[in-house]
């Protein structure tokens, strides 16, 4: 279970909730451990995902969703359903098959998703609920909020979610892995005249065969690699140097990172050892209690100190979880203190238009005696 409850309860604590609504494609896998692929496919999907103070979770979701719960299985102590869709049944069932009739027999069934909503409320002895407003229309949140007498609560979610479980730790690694493992594969096939795209199709290919999901891919060549052009048929030349940055999410969970490659070059890019240094001095700095201002300095002020005078950044580096963003951003003015368990991207792209760019990017869980990365490809 990815849920950190005792950081849940006490953020509810504070501000008078007895209770929680996800209603995200982030939020609801994280309370209920309910992924299904629709979460992320269908915009006005109704699946939510109640937490009570006391601890208690309810699902609920459109009936056609118990197949994916009667396959994989969820978190939830109860699951309430809504809407139609029709199946029958003939013979004797079992496996995945038995599970899903013993679902749809037995869940509390309601026409409508707001009816399903208000009972899981009342059985779990929730009044005073915050709601799940990421990426929520304004009709349906104006019609729940006000129905429910709901506040706000996406801010919330993000607050405990900045504290990471062992078992998400486990998750971001595992999707670290993966995409290292595209990454890889579109690095071994670069070689003159192979060109951007299919670059893009290695990673890709080799993402998917990990049974992760492939993200964003803005990896260029030459001067190109001084922006974030998606992948072209440019053909790579000896000596081009490759900024790659690229994602990839597996169980919910997101990687990023970044590296830097040149095609034959005899020695680094310029620029390439100051980006190294600046690293090096934010993973000096990395641990409890140190600001995001901190590590922002650290990096931009190494940088600037060994070779690139007008370094310039917005920030430094991000959390990342089961959104690829998420706080704390690291940022010239951030005060928010690291704290074991947190996950954070730390990162130093150099861009300039006409002559190329670098890219190193890695990710750390914050430790008490430091922190530990979870990326582990060489720079």
């Amino acid at each position: 279970m990815y849920l950190n409850a005792a950081r849940a309860a006490e953020v509810m604590d504070r501000h008078g909730l007895d209770g929680l609504i996800a209603a995200s494609a982030e939020n609801v896998p994280y309370v209920s451990g309910f992924n299904s692929w629709t979460l992320y496919t269908y915009r006005d999907l109704e699946a939510y995902a109640v937490l009570a103070r006391s601890g208690r979770t309810a699902l609920i979701v459109p009936i056609d969703g118990l197949d994916w719960v009667a396959e994989a299985g969820v978190d939830a102590s109860a699951i309430y359903t809504h809407g139609s869709y029709h199946i029958g049944r003939d013979g004797e069932l079992a496996g995945a098959e038995e599970r899903l009739w013993t679902l749809r027999e037995g869940s509390p069934h309601f026409a409508e998703a707001t009816q399903a909503l208000r009972s899981a409320l009342s059985d779990l002895g929730v009044s005073r609920p915050g709601l799940d407003d990421l990426g929520m229309r304004q009709d349906r949140w104006a019609a729940l909020s006000g129905l429910l007498k709901a506040a706000p609560a996406s801010d919330l979610f993000r607050e405990i979610r900045l504290v990471k479980t062992e078992a998400e730790i486990d998750a971001l690694r595992s999707a670290a892995a993966c995409l290292e493992t595209g990454m890889a594969a579109a690095f071994a096939v670069m070689a003159p005249g192979v060109t951007e795209r299919e670059l893009e199709a290695a990673f890709r290919a080799a993402v998917a065969r990990t049974g992760a999901m492939p993200g964003h891919w803005e990896c260029t060549a030459g001067t190109r690699a001084g922006a974030s052009f998606p992948a072209s048929e440019y053909r790579l030349r000896a000596g081009d140097v490759v900024r790659c940055d690229c994602g990839c999410r597996l169980a919910g969970y997101w990687a990023d990172s970044g590296r830097t490659r040149a095609l034959g070059a005899a020695v680094p890019p310029i620029g390439y050892d100051a980006i190294r240094r600046g690293m090096e001095a934010i993973l000096a700095r990395v641990g409890p209690g140190v600001t995001g201002a901190e590590l922002f300095e650290a990096g931009v002020g190494a940088v600037r100190r060994h070779g690139v005078a007008r370094y310039a950044r917005h920030h430094v580096g991000h959390g990342i979880g089961r959104e690829m963003y998420e706080a704390p951003r690291l940022t010239p003015t951030s005060q928010v203190r690291l704290a074991p368990g947190m996950v954070v991207n730390v990162e130093l792209p150099y861009y300039v238009l006409g002559l190329g760019g670098l890219q190193l990017e890695e990710t750390l869980v914050v430790r008490a005696h430091g922190y530990e990365r979870l990326t582990s490809a060489q720079w």
